[in-house]
C-alpha cells in the first residue's frame, strides 16, 4: 500500500486490522457490485470466503485495467479506525481514503467525505448496495413511521399532536412540506393558528416531542437527519383551514 492508495480492504477494524491490499483510485460500493466478481466479494459472509474472493477480485480488477492493485505491506501498521462512533476532524482531500473492512462477518465501509464515518453494507439481489451509517441513533417511535414518506409523516405528526390535546375550537395546525431536489433533508414547517398561548405552547411541545421520537440523529454527521422541522405561530384561524402543502425547495410559500 502506498500514500497514493485511495481504497483499502481489511479484515477487522481498529489497531488489529489486517490489510488485504489497496487500489489507487476511489471505488464506491455500487461501482464494485456492478461486476459479478465485486458483488460476490461484498456478498461474502465469512473470513475464508473474503480471503478467497478478494484474491480473485484483486487479480481480475488489476489485469482488466480497472485499477492498479497494491499488495498489503509486510511490515508496519496501517491506520484503520475502530467501530466507535465519533465525529472526525475535517480531512483534506489529499489524505482521504475509502476503507472496506470485513468485521464480525459483515462488511463495513469508511467513506471519503469531509467527516468520514462507518457504514454497514447490505447487498441486494439487484446488486444495489445500501449504506447504513452505524452511528445513527433512532427515536424511540421511529419503527412506527419508518415506511412513511415526508408528506405522510407530516400528516401523522399533525394528527398525533392534536389527538390528545384539549384544543379550543378555533385552534388549527397546518404543515408545509419542503421536498425539493436541492434539499438534502426534507423540511416540515408546522404552523399553529390560534390566539390562545397555552394551546400554542402545548401544540409546540407535542410537535417537538413527536419530531424527536420519529427522527434520527448522527454524532458523526450532524446534518444526517430524517427531516428537520420548524414551528411558526399565527394569531387567528385562516378561512378554509390550513391544508398540508407539498413544495419544492425554491417554491415561495405563504
Amino acid at each position: 500500500m502506498t500514500e497514493n492508495s485511495r481504497t483499502l480492504f481489511t479484515l477487522g477494524r481498529g489497531p488489529q486490522a489486517e490489510p488485504l491490499g489497496a487500489f489507487d483510485n476511489y471505488r464506491a460500493p455500487d461501482a464494485l457490485a456492478r461486476l459479478p466478481i465485486g458483488w460476490l466479494l461484498l456478498a461474502a459472509t465469512s473470513t475464508t470466503q473474503v480471503r478467497e474472493r478478494f484474491a480473485r477480485f484483486a487479480l481480475a480488477w488489476d489485469v482488466a485495467g480497472f485499477d492498479l492493485f497494491t499488495p498489503p505491506p509486510t511490515t508496519g501498521r496501517i491506520d484503520v479506525p475502530d467501530g466507535t462512533p465519533r465525529r472526525t476532524e475535517w480531512i483534506p482531500p489529499a489524505h482521504r481514503r475509502m476503507i472496506y473492512a470485513f468485521d464480525h462477518n459483515q462488511w463495513f465501509f469508511w467513506d471519503a467525505d469531509d467527516h468520514p464515518q462507518w457504514h454497514q453494507l447490505t447487498v441486494g439481489p439487484d446488486r444495489h448496495v445500501q449504506e447504513h451509517p452505524t452511528a445513527r441513533t433512532y427515536g424511540a417511535e421511529y419503527p412506527l413511521t419508518q415506511g412513511l414518506d415526508p408528506t405522510q409523516l407530516a400528516v401523522w405528526i399533525t394528527a398525533a399532536a392534536t389527538a390528545h390535546l384539549n384544543t379550543p375550537s378555533d385552534a388549527m395546525l397546518g404543515v408545509q412540506v419542503h421536498t425539493g431536489e436541492s434539499l438534502a433533508t426534507p423540511e416540515l414547517h408546522f404552523i399553529i393558528h390560534t390566539g390562545h398561548n397555552d394551546c400554542a405552547d402545548a401544540l409546540a411541545d407535542a410537535i417537538n416531542t413527536l419530531a424527536g421520537e420519529h427522527n434520527w440523529s448522527n454524532p458523526c454527521h450532524p446534518d444526517d437527519r430524517r427531516f428537520t422541522h420548524s414551528i411558526a405561530r399565527v394569531n387567528g384561524t385562516p378561512p378554509g383551514g390550513t391544508p398540508i402543502t407539498v413544495a419544492h425547495y425554491d417554491d415561495v410559500l405563504d
